[in-house]
């Protein structure tokens, strides 16, 4: 696991920079790396840190993605929102002496499927998105509501007295973090209105923050170069498009206050990113490195 997402494009660029070192070549950049060992889930990844801390400067180039002569224009957020309704246990033979937390979370997940409805018809404005497996149909870059997890209940003879729902909300650019906060407090509120629960607590964990790209930006203006070169694809065909994933590159363009990142890996649509088998191919293995040798040598 992780060839794809994104151990392959370490493999690629300690190969290509090899290649530099044995041929005696002259980089056009100072080239300073930083490689995650591990899987960082948000909030406060190393990357973040490192930047926070002025290690991270100039051209910023995120080796994730895919080959295909595409260039990620945006990524969304991520907010995870706990919900935790509180009821009486009892024995489930005399349910009349206790109040059952999960059936007391029924109206507040009835509510929070109708605000997912809501949700999920937004797009963006200018980002394009990935088309739909299940519809056919193309649209740009939508916002994601998923209830994921939930938790409750102890043995079959018990009335449970806590319930836990986790909601994974994906934030696009164009959203605001404190208005989509707002519309999943009101919608459990109305829930709650017709629940009989003892109590119903709430946490929000935002552990990224939406990213969005300037298509236009000096960086990102180089890599369709460069792919288009290696490639040989016509720049006019290589599409911009946003993905639904959350990156912590997000950090890194506020602290920097910057649009201008470029993300682009050696994984493909059929890699099976995070799943059992993850592969890359050694095609485009081959293709990577060369195309950062290109980014790094080549005076377009």
């Amino acid at each position: 696991r992780g060839v794809a997402d994104m151990k392959g494009s370490m493999v690629c660029l300690i190969i290509a920079l090899q290649i530099i070192e044995r041929l005696n070549l002259n980089p056009l950049f100072n080239i300073l790396v930083m490689n995650c060992t591990d899987e960082e889930i948000g909030v406060w990844p190393g990357v973040r840190y490192l930047a926070e801390k002025g290690y991270i400067e100039g051209a910023v180039y995120c080796m994730e993605g895919r080959i295909n002569p595409i260039i990620l224009s945006g990524a969304a957020g991520n907010l995870d929102i706990t919900v935790e309704t509180i009821g009486i246990s009892c024995h489930s033979g005399m349910n009349y002496l206790g109040v059952n937390a999960l059936e007391e979370m029924v109206p507040i997940l009835v509510e929070l499927m109708e605000l997912k409805k809501i949700v999920e018809r937004r797009e963006s404005r200018d980002i394009s998105g990935a088309q739909n497996s299940k519809t056919g149909k193309k649209r740009n870059l939508t916002p994601m509501f998923n209830l994921d997890i939930i938790r409750s209940g102890e043995k079959s003879n018990i009335v449970p007295d806590i319930c836990q729902l986790v909601i994974n909300r994906r934030i696009i650019p164009d959203e605001k973090y404190l208005e989509v906060k707002q519309e999943i407090v009101d919608a459990i509120e109305r829930g709650k209105k017709k629940s009989k629960a003892i109590d119903v607590k709430l946490t929000f964990n935002y552990s990224y923050p939406p990213l969005k790209i300037d298509v236009n930006g000096s960086g990102i203006k180089r890599m369709k170069k460069v792919i288009s070169l290696v490639q040989d694809v016509p720049e006019d065909q290589i599409r911009t498009m946003g993905m639904a994933g959350s990156l912590d590159m997000s950090f890194i363009a506020q602290i920097l206050n910057t649009q201008d990142i470029i993300i682009h890996g050696v994984g493909t649509k059929d890699s099976n990113i995070h799943g059992v088998n993850e592969m890359v191919r050694l095609e485009d293995i081959k293709t990577y490195i060369k195309e950062i040798l290109t980014f790094l040598l080549i005076d377009f």
